[in-house]
């Protein structure tokens, strides 16, 4: 990782420090606010410095998720502008380990990334001590699976190996096994079904914290695509195809089912089954493994670190249009990258296209139901609403620019 690369973890890292001991309201808002803006000015200038002095180079696909992180962070700060000191800590601790996470070139350190995040959201404003307790002990058991992987996947390569350098050096039968341990740890981090349930507590009683849990869920499945690289190079190993496909369908019924069911839904539980409904489809995309799927599971990561903090912690129009961008509704970029889901998985098998269809009609169907509700209900807005206002325009824009489908076939391309 470059200089500049840590600087975007450091920066972060630093201000929840300082920010701990604030007490002031005042300065702990504009105080994130600053940090946020600055870690988004400094993982900006990432594509121009691919290769800085000092340590491992960073790729194309690390800075464009290190650019989108970030302005998930400035965006959940501004969504928990009204925090108290130690919570505006939080967000900036999480917001570090998330960017260590994407930008990580060593698979330890992508996990040491997780961890971070992971603990900073659970540990703090999580509701209540039994709350947290019951979260830690569904997840920690996951993120010391994700390690043992971590740990096989580099056993075999000297020093502190990168991804991209494992393939050649692991013997088939450790590749499978670190493969299948990551998949088993990374997969509740990454918010795919059944293993999600723990993320229901995680940043409660804190918007900001709990609007970075979808780009937690995309950091996660961004070092298990890493992991897949490592796997598909070689011939004798088991495939990461099947499972991911297994994961991404099943987490598909669940947001569907999760989305139709009777009761009042609150922002938090809809955001958080809209998190659930793109997982999935950016899992059945690196399930298939197919040029066009992949570009369309990165462009739904995308997306969802984006809308996903306006799903979960927005109000009125702001949250309605933010479910609806979800949706894969046009002129949104999602609704692209589903038909290209669709158009692969008819390469596979049509009766398999057809379920796949029949599951985003259905989990789409239900954000749109969703986002009726939340259209319904008081607007506010004002002011408060302009970054939210920006960031949906960003994913109108990329929905209708031929350019943002060639940048994501271009990350695609180097997977």
């Amino acid at each position: 990782m470059s200089a500049l690369a840590w600087a975007v973890v450091a920066v972060p890292a630093a201000g929840a420090v300082a920010l701990s001991f604030v007490r002031r309201g005042d300065v702990a808002r504009w105080g994130s606010l600053g940090v946020a803006g600055v870690t988004l000015a400094l993982a900006a200038v990432l594509p121009w410095r691919p290769g800085a002095s000092a340590g491992l180079p960073v790729d194309a696909l690390a800075a464009h998720f290190a650019i989108v992180v970030a302005l998930a962070g400035l965006l959940g700060a501004w969504l928990g502008r009204t925090t108290t000191g130690p919570r505006a800590g939080q967000v900036l601790c999480v917001l570090a380990g998330l960017e260590l996470a994407v930008l990580a070139d060593v698979p330890v350190l992508g996990w040491a990334g997780l961890e971070a995040a992971v603990l900073a959201l659970l540990l703090v404003g999580a509701g209540g001590g039994s709350a947290a307790g019951r979260a830690l002990r569904a997840v920690l058991p996951a993120l010391a699976l994700a390690l043992f992987g971590c740990l096989l996947l580099g056993a075999a390569s000297g020093d502190v190996p990168r991804w991209a350098g494992l393939a050649a050096e692991l013997p088939p039968g450790l590749v499978s096994i670190g493969w299948i341990l990551l998949l088993a740890g990374l997969a509740p981090l990454a918010g795919l079904a059944p293993l999600h349930g723990w993320a229901r507590t995680a940043g409660r009683g804190n918007v900001a914290a709990g609007a970075l849990l979808p780009a937690l869920g995309a950091a996660a499945l961004l070092v298990l695509l890493r992991g897949r690289e490592v796997v598909v190079a070689h011939q004798d190993v088991v495939a990461p195809g099947p499972a991911l496909l297994v994961l991404g369908l099943a987490s598909l019924a669940w947001a569907a089912l999760s989305l139709w069911r009777g009761g009042v839904r609150t922002a938090g539980e809809s955001g958080r089954d809209a998190m659930l409904f793109q997982a999935g489809l950016a899992a059945v995309g690196f399930g298939l493994g197919g040029p066009a799927a992949m570009a369309a599971g990165l462009l739904l990561l995308s997306g969802s670190v984006l809308l996903g903090p306006l799903a979960i912690g927005g109000r009125g129009w702001v949250r309605a249009t933010a479910l609806a961008g979800l949706a894969l509704l046009p002129p949104f970029a999602s609704f692209g990258a589903g038909l290209a889901l669709l158009v692969d998985a008819v390469e596979v098998s049509a009766w398999f296209a057809l379920g796949l269809a029949g599951l985003m009609v259905a989990g789409a169907g239900g954000l749109v139901r969703a986002a009726w509700t939340a259209w319904q209900a008081p607007w506010g807005g004002g002011v408060a609403d302009i970054p939210a206002a920006l960031v949906l325009g960003l994913a109108v824009a990329a929905g209708v620019a031929p350019g943002v489908a060639r940048w994501f076939a271009l990350l695609a391309e180097g997977l």
